[in-house]
C-alpha cells in the first residue's frame, strides 16, 4: 500500500461541505482506502476561472491504497459536478 494526498478543489455555490467531503471519502472507502483524514484549508480565491468561479473551498485528503485503485478514484472523480478540480500524487515514506 502507497500513502497518498489529495487536494480537492470544491465549488463553493454548489454543494455544502458534509455532502461533498462525505462524497469523496465514500469513494475513497469504496476503492479500500484506510487510514483516510481530511484537513479543511478554507475557502480561497482561485489563480483563474474555473466554470466561471473565482473562489474555491479547498480540502486535503490522505490515505493509504494500492496503486491500481489510483485510476479508478480519478474517473470518479472527474465526473463530480461539485469538484472543480482534483490532483492526487504519492508521498515519499
Amino acid at each position: 500500500m502507497q500513502t497518498y494526498e489529495m487536494m480537492c478543489i470544491f465549488d463553493p455555490k454548489l454543494s455544502g461541505e458534509g455532502e461533498t467531503t462525505g462524497m469523496v471519502e465514500a469513494i475513497l472507502k469504496e476503492s479500500g482506502a484506510s487510514d483516510v483524514t481530511r484537513e479543511d484549508l478554507g475557502l480561497k480565491r482561485l489563480a483563474y476561472l474555473i466554470n466561471k468561479r473565482s473562489e474555491g473551498h479547498y480540502y486535503l485528503f490522505r490515505f493509504s491504497l494500492d496503486q491500481q485503485a489510483v485510476s479508478g478514484i480519478r474517473k470518479e472523480l472527474g465526473i463530480k459536478e461539485s469538484l472543480l478540480r482534483h490532483l492526487i500524487v504519492r508521498r515519499e515514506a
